[in-house]
C-alpha cells in the first residue's frame, strides 16, 4: 500500500499530437484526482488547445518554447495537425530543441515522476542524471504495438520484412493466430510515403483497436465509418449506417459502464505503482 497522506508531483509530457495531448491530459485529472499535483507539459499554442481542467484539480500548465526556426516548418505549427505528413519530420526536429528547457524545468521543479511519450528519446538519460523517476504512458494499445513494431529483432535491429504498402495490409509473420487487426490499403501508402505516420495513431480495421480508445474517448462517438480501400474517402452507405446506430446508443449504455470501470480501474492501478514504486519494478 502507498503512504497514507504521500502527494506526488508529476510531471507528464505528450508528443506534440492531439491524439496524444488528450489522452495525457485526461490521466493528468485522474492522478490530480487521488490529491496529487500535475505539470502537464507542452507548448503555449497547445496549451491553449485543450479544454478546462477544473479550479479543485491541482494540474499546472507548463509551457515551453518551441523554435519556430526551424526550415520547412510552418509558421506556428507546434502540433502534428499543422502540418502535413511530409513535415512531421521537422516539427520533430523542432520537438528535440525543447530538452534545454525540459532540463531547466526538471532541475526546478524536482517532480517525484516524469511521465512521457514514445518519442522523447532525451528525456530518460535527462531524468536519469536528475534522480527523477520515470514512466512512459503510450497511447497505443497492446494490439497497435504488435502490427507497427513488432518482436526485439524488428524494433531493435530493423529486420521488417514488410516493404511495400501491400505488406501492411495483411497480418505480420510474427502474429501466428488469425486476426483482421491489419492496415488498410490507403493507411499502408500513407505510411510507406511518409515513415512518420506510423507514430500519428493510425486507426486499424476493427473497430476498438484505435489508438487511445481507452483513454477517455467516447466509444459511442467512436463507431468506425467504412472508407473507400484505395483513396480513404467515407463511403455514403457507411455514413447511413452511423446515423442509424446512434439511434441505438442508448443499449450501448451498460457497455459504457463497463468500459468506464476498466479504465478506472487501470488507471488506479498505475497511479499505485507511482505511490509505491517499490511493490513493483520502475525505470530508474
Amino acid at each position: 500500500m502507498a503512504e497514507p497522506n504521500l502527494k506526488l508531483h508529476v510531471a507528464v509530457f505528450p508528443w506534440l499530437a492531439l491524439g496524444h495531448m488528450i489522452p495525457y491530459l485526461q490521466l493528468s485529472k485522474l492522478i490530480a484526482r487521488k490529491g496529487h499535483t500535475v505539470s502537464f507539459i507542452s507548448t503555449a499554442r497547445n496549451i491553449s488547445r485543450l479544454p478546462n481542467i477544473s479550479s479543485d484539480l491541482s494540474v499546472n500548465f507548463v509551457s515551453l518554447p518551441l523554435s519556430h526556426n526551424v526550415d520547412h516548418l510552418p509558421e506556428n505549427a507546434e502540433a502534428t495537425t499543422d502540418v502535413p505528413g511530409t513535415h512531421i519530420a521537422y516539427l520533430k526536429k523542432a520537438f528535440d530543441g525543447l530538452s534545454e528547457a525540459f532540463s531547466e524545468f526538471l532541475e526546478a521543479s524536482k517532480p517525484n515522476w516524469i511521465v512521457y511519450d514514445i518519442l522523447h528519446h532525451w528525456v530518460p538519460p535527462i531524468a536519469e542524471k536528475l534522480s527523477v523517476r520515470r514512466a512512459i504512458f503510450c497511447t497505443f494499445n497492446a494490439a497497435s504495438i504488435v502490427i507497427i513494431s513488432g518482436p526485439a529483432s524488428v524494433m531493435i535491429h530493423g529486420h521488417d520484412p514488410r516493404k511495400t504498402a501491400e505488406d501492411l495490409t495483411v497480418p505480420p509473420p510474427w502474429v501466428l493466430f488469425e486476426t483482421n487487426i491489419v492496415y488498410r490499403l490507403f493507411e499502408a501508402r500513407r505510411i510507406v510515403e511518409y515513415p512518420t505516420a506510423a507514430v500519428e495513431g493510425l486507426s486499424f480495421g476493427v473497430v476498438g483497436a484505435s489508438v487511445g480508445i481507452s483513454c477517455g474517448r467516447r466509444q459511442s462517438d467512436s463507431l468506425e465509418i467504412s472508407r473507400n480501400e484505395r483513396d480513404g474517402l467515407f463511403m455514403s452507405a457507411s455514413v447511413a449506417d452511423r446515423l442509424l446506430w446512434k439511434k441505438k446508443e442508448r443499449s450501448t449504455e451498460t457497455m459504457l459502464h463497463l468500459s468506464k470501470r476498466l479504465q478506472d480501474h487501470y488507471a488506479d492501478g498505475f497511479i499505485e505503482f507511482l505511490e509505491n514504486p517499490r511493490a513493483g519494478v520502475y525505470s530508474k
